[in-house]
């Protein structure tokens, strides 16, 4: 049985949790916080907030899933920090307490860790019972990435979530965005307000 079900919890409403932590979602913003989808593919342009939200939910499952490990993975390790940053703010706000603060993790007093790697599929290896992994710029990741690193939330049951500017029709992100086993959202820049 995973530790975390995706079921909210009494009174966790995603969308309450990010407004209180100062951050009022746009309307598919909303619908990607409350999304019960285990897997979830966001095609999106430049600068709507899919990094912005993303952390959001990656504080919000750190704080109201106590003892989950949440990865987040970028081509780069500079590209997976700047989404890390949006991390620290929303979890500083929460109240749970960090115990350990790095450039690229933060464990929580609930027993909640939040790591940022690198796209190194030789490196990215290792962690299990995840169980939030963020992939960003997933369309610029190489299908070895993606080999070493879902294996990490079959057992766990935890949640995948792709996000990326489109690239080319192919390559793992694009067989996500045709796979009926995730949920898309599709924000051009005409639809961020």
């Amino acid at each position: 049985m995973p530790k975390y079900d995706h079921t909210f919890l009494e009174g966790a409403d995603p969308v309450v949790y990010t407004r209180r932590i100062g951050i009022e979602p746009d309307q598919w913003q909303a619908a990607v916080l409350r999304s019960k989808s285990r897997r979830i593919v966001i095609n999106c342009a430049r600068q709507v907030g899919k990094s912005t939200i993303t952390g959001a939910l990656l504080a919000y499952t750190a704080e109201t899933f106590p003892g989950s490990l949440s990865l987040l993975i970028a081509p780069s390790l500079r590209q997976s920090l700047l989404l890390f940053e949006k991390v620290h703010g929303p979890i500083d706000l929460s109240g749970v307490g960090t115990l350990k603060s790095t450039a690229s993790e933060k464990r929580l007093r609930n027993g909640s860790k939040v790591v940022a790697l690198p796209g190194n599929p030789k490196t990215a290896r290792g962690f299990g019972g995840v169980d939030l992994l963020v992939i960003d710029e997933a369309a610029y990741t190489p299908q070895s990435l993606f080999d070493s690193v879902l294996p990490m939330v079959i057992i766990s049951q935890g949640r995948v979530i792709l996000l990326s500017t489109p690239r080319a029709k192919q390559g793992m992100f694009w067989d996500a965005w045709q796979d009926e086993e995730y949920e898309q959202f599709r924000i051009t820049a005409y639809d961020c307000p």
